[in-house]
């Protein structure tokens, strides 16, 4: 294959996504060991990776994440980003491909090497309104009937 430079043209692998919150279709999620995600508590490295598409100025952005099976916490906040049920206590498993075709809204930053990085997974309001207003916490009630799931 013959290469052609064209340096007047800039390809969407070096366009930066400035940081800010947007939305983002999941491409793919699969469970996949890494060695960089490796702990006492994770020997295998096993990881949620995800990849985003976010679409900014006519652009398509691919994001990447590789979040910790023991970091419940984050993948519950993918799960309810998307609209899906959050992991419940005690669950051993569940089906990231659930995931496939999702939307979810993320909060990005810059890293100092430059790359266009996630920081949070943003829920819908509803989702926030019922985990912090729910029966056991102030005795305040929500209406869930808005709730997607």
């Amino acid at each position: 294959m013959k290469l052609i430079w064209n340096s007047e043209e800039e390809s969407s692998r070096d366009y930066l996504l400035p940081a800010g919150e947007y939305e983002a279709e999941v491409v793919k999620a699969q469970e996949r060991e890494s060695a960089y995600k490796k702990s006492a508590s994770n020997p295998n490295g096993v990881s949620l990776n995800l990849q985003l598409s976010v679409q900014h100025s006519g652009k398509s952005v691919t994001l990447f994440d590789w979040i910790p099976c023991t970091d419940i916490k984050r993948i519950s906040d993918v799960l309810a980003s998307a609209g899906l049920p959050v992991l419940a206590a005690g669950m051993k498993s569940f089906e990231e491909a659930r995931l496939h075709g999702q939307t979810v809204t993320i909060r990005t930053f810059v890293s100092k090497a430059g790359k266009a990085r996630i920081g949070d997974y943003i829920a819908p309001k509803a989702v926030i309104q019922g985990k912090k207003a729910g029966p056991g916490r102030g005795g305040k009630t929500v209406d869930h009937s808005d709730i997607p799931f």
